[in-house]
């Protein structure tokens, strides 16, 4: 079977859905029923539907991999393994797979952040409010007015 290389309904949806289910491009790509990475990067370049809709399911993958990360931290199923050692008997910390399961958190934290970024990123800037939680209002005179007072202030 040839790849396919027809913009059309079907194949736009299946992308889309494999994306939104937590799969890349790379992976959808390497099906032989899937285009290829390029076809599926310059049908971004072409068509503006497609792009809204990849966006969509750009964000849905990014609530999966939120979704996902409670499930891995949730998971002690190999955090533990037998010990064949005749002097300690019993379990030991497997911290190989602990290890893995923090890399695969991390990533999708890291995954998360970038395809929904006002969501799952970390906040950049600060924002100035009141006690109540509203902005600050400063208007140019009383801020002079109120630096040149506490500067006359500093200096008695």
């Amino acid at each position: 079977m040839a790849r396919p290389t027809d913009y059309n309904e079907h194949i736009i949806k299946e992308i889309c859905s494999r994306i939104a289910s937590g799969q890349s491009v790379a992976t959808i790509s390497k099906q032989s029923d899937m285009p290829a990475s390029s076809t599926i990067y310059d049908w971004l370049s072409k068509y503006p539907e497609f792009v809204e809709r990849y966006a969509k399911a750009r964000e849905n993958q990014a609530d999966m991999f939120a979704e996902e990360i409670l499930e891995i931290a949730d998971t002690a199923s190999n955090d533990w393994m037998e010990s064949n050692d005749p002097d300690n008997a019993g379990y030991r910390v497997n911290g190989e797979a602990i290890q893995r399961s923090k890399l695969r958190i991390d990533t999708r934290k890291w995954l998360a952040g970038k395809l929904r970024p006002k969501k799952y990123g970390d906040s950049m800037y600060n924002k100035l409010s009141d006690a109540d939680g509203n902005p600050l209002k400063m208007t140019t005179d009383l801020d002079q007015q109120i630096i040149k007072q506490f500067l006359e202030e500093r200096k008695v």
